[in-house]
């Protein structure tokens, strides 16, 4: 049975999976202050960009909301469909041989604005553009501690 997590309002959950993860070159720059790092998994497969800069594809069946420029206006709209009652969202897909059980991590962040806005930098996330790195709203397990 899957575990759901509540996030206070001014705290950001962020599934990472590469250099985000503890460990690796980019953790502790832009994931320092996490409050609590669970393991968690996601629908996907990888794809290398460059040797050692893996990106993930998700089933776009699985996307509850696509980023925008604006990340106040985001965490609003996640809030409010993450928070509406009877919004459990199922952690499925419908094409099982097609994906992968992507194995990561879910932070809880504190300052959301201030770290997507962090994050979105690193990722190069430009929503005018439509290419590139999008930043997404999905369901995540969370799973036993590893």
């Amino acid at each position: 049975m899957p575990s759901q997590v509540n996030f206070p309002r001014r705290e950001l959950p962020v599934f990472v999976y590469g250099t985000l993860k503890a460990g690796f070159r980019n953790h502790e720059r832009y994931c320092r202050g996490v409050i609590e790092v669970a393991p968690a998994l996601a629908w996907g497969r990888f794809h290398e960009w460059e040797p050692g800069i893996p990106i993930l594809s998700v089933p776009r069946s699985d996307i509850l909301l696509l980023g925008s420029p604006d990340a106040a206006a985001d965490l609003e709209a996640a809030e409010a469909l993450v928070t509406q009652p009877g919004s459990g969202v199922p952690w499925a897909t419908r094409f099982p041989w097609r994906w992968r059980r992507i194995r990561g991590h879910l932070l809880r962040c504190p300052d959301p604005e201030q770290r997507l806005r962090l994050l979105d930098a690193l990722e190069g996330f430009h929503p005018a553009t439509g290419r590139g790195y999008q930043r997404v709203l999905l369901p995540i397990r969370v799973t036993a501690p590893e």
